[in-house]
């Protein structure tokens, strides 16, 4: 597998309530799934309210709040303290492209995970661990290329990974840090599948670390963001 990592990289959000009209610093086209994690954006019943389609469609788990003295953008971050965590409903990937961004300031390093979606351990994941690896399951096949740096350090980063579609065992991943392209490879794209256990801050390994930290404006597109779009939503959030 042939890929290059570049090794150097370098609030303004106006809080709305989830039944208020939201406002996007790029495109909306294709995006999904949008978790503001503002103050207010877990109800009663812990179910979280998706920006994307104005409704509630993820549920916090085991504690997991909305932390509303530490956060990048709009009025508050989700806080997971080592076992709590944001679970998505189920939903099915498509063959369009994804995109996959969001704010995080987090302690724990290793293979605690900043988001992995998956039917299970080693069944049709998408993840981003903290050691810096990002990885692609095809059914129990994985592609991963090795770590493109650590980030637990407990500084806010922003990440954006983006996959084409061109070809199911031919992609092309971009990964950005802070607005800068650090990595790109032709790696596989994941299967368009139905996944039940679509976790925020948690792992489908019940070995893996517990993650402890912050993650603010998460968003998912079925499309793959270009390059000027990825910096673009690093600076309009920062």
């Amino acid at each position: 597998m042939a890929f290059s990592q570049i090794n150097s990289f370098s609030s303004s959000f106006l809080h709305k309530n989830p039944t208020t009209t939201t406002y996007d610093d790029i495109s909306s086209t294709s995006l999904t799934y949008w978790y503001k994690f503002n103050s207010g954006d877990i109800n009663s019943s812990n179910r979280v309210y998706n920006y994307a389609k104005s409704t509630y469609d993820a549920t916090a788990n085991s504690g997991a709040s909305i932390d509303t003295s530490t956060y990048k953008t709009g009025s508050g971050s989700l806080y997971v303290n080592g076992g709590s965590y944001v679970w998505i409903d189920p939903f099915t990937s498509t063959l369009t492209g994804i995109t996959i961004a969001c704010w995080f300031k987090i302690t724990t390093s290793g293979w605690a995970r900043l988001f992995d979606f998956g039917n299970n351990s080693t069944s049709n994941n998408i993840l981003f661990a903290m050691n810096g690896i990002p990885s692609v399951y095809r059914g129990t096949g994985e592609n991963q290329p090795g770590s493109i740096g650590t980030y637990a350090d407990g500084n806010w980063y922003h990440i954006v990974w983006t996959l084409s579609a061109s070809s199911v065992t031919n992609c092309t991943w971009r990964i950005y840090i802070n607005g800068i392209q650090i990595y790109t490879a032709s790696n596989y794209y994941p299967n368009a599948v139905s996944r039940s256990r679509c976790y925020i801050g948690k792992s489908n390994w019940s070995n893996d670390p517990s993650t402890t930290g912050y993650i603010d404006d998460f968003r998912y597109y079925t499309r793959a963001i270009s390059a000027s779009e990825a910096l673009q939503l690093y600076n309009h959030t920062k």
